[in-house]
């Protein structure tokens, strides 16, 4: 948590039910394992049981959590998260929320995390696998589906999700933090942006990019290979490395690395309202 929290430009600490976070007024995890607060999962009428666990194997039909997480101390109001690390039924499972005001049930509601590196980190503690968003295409250089508009900024909004929840997002576009949209079909083109003559290898037919302005905020290039999943290019956001330039033996080596080993993910759902909104800076 400590290394993903810096990759996020948040700083977590853990707590245990003798030594809670303060979230929101909320004593966490103290008030969910007393019953003051109950924990919900996606739906505020959905309450779930939950337990303190060391070993994860207690009780079946239970969350049992093996550890909390949290940077209510350090992030700004309204973006403070609260992570429960839990074992339900043999199954790892990160829920996360950020609710900052109560509800009718006057219950905490959490929802699994849609973070690939942290679901994958905590299966690969817990010793099981995960083969979502992270599964090698046999066949790279195979043509994609064309790609709307709505499934271009799902296939962006999939990207974010890597690394951020979905309010955090929402409020980066309805804050203009991403100002733009650049969606363009770059089927065809050099993969390396013709930085070094060496490296003549092609995107194939109908792959796209979508890259946000500011440039800092990310891009993403991808195939559609069916109704909800893609294939992603883990292209460089820039060739900055000198060995692009000076290195063709190198540069033709990266390339055919980050075309080789792309991961083909499930598009992440989200709202219309959502959707919408980033539409509204989509360009072409």
């Amino acid at each position: 948590m400590a290394n993903w929290g810096a990759g996020m430009k948040q700083k977590y600490v853990s707590y245990t039910p003798s030594s809670p976070v303060d979230f929101y007024g909320i004593k966490a995890p103290a008030d969910q394992l007393s019953g003051k607060y109950p924990v919900s999962v996606d739906d505020v009428n959905n309450e779930v049981a939950v337990k303190w666990s060391t070993t994860g194997q207690e009780a079946q039909n239970t969350y049992l959590i093996v550890a909390c997480y949290s940077d209510a101390t350090i992030a700004r109001y309204a973006d403070k998260h609260l992570y429960f690390f839990t074992i339900y039924n043999g199954k790892p499972v990160v829920l996360v929320t950020m609710q900052n005001q109560g509800n009718a049930r006057n219950n905490l509601g959490f929802r699994e995390t849609e973070n690939v590196n942290l679901k994958n980190g905590f299966n690969k503690i817990v010793g099981t696998s995960s083969s979502a968003n992270s599964n090698t295409a046999t066949d790279n250089g195979s043509a994609g589906l064309p790609v709307s508009d709505d499934q271009a900024v799902q296939a962006f909004y999939t990207f974010l999700r890597q690394h951020e929840e979905g309010d955090d997002i929402y409020n980066s576009f309805k804050q203009d933090e991403i100002q733009l949209l650049f969606f363009h079909d770059v089927s065809g083109k050099n993969v390396a942006s013709d930085v070094n003559k060496a490296v003549t290898r092609t995107f194939p037919k109908n792959t796209y990019e979508v890259r946000a302005q500011p440039h800092a905020e990310g891009q993403v290039h991808f195939q559609r290979i069916s109704d909800d999943t893609i294939r992603v290019f883990n292209v460089p956001d820039a060739f900055q490395d000198d060995r692009w330039t000076k290195n063709g033996a190198w540069a033709v080596a990266q390339a055919n690395n980050y075309m080789d080993h792309p991961k083909v993910m499930k598009l992440s759902p989200a709202d219309s309202t959502m959707l919408n909104l980033m539409k509204s800076k989509l360009t072409h």
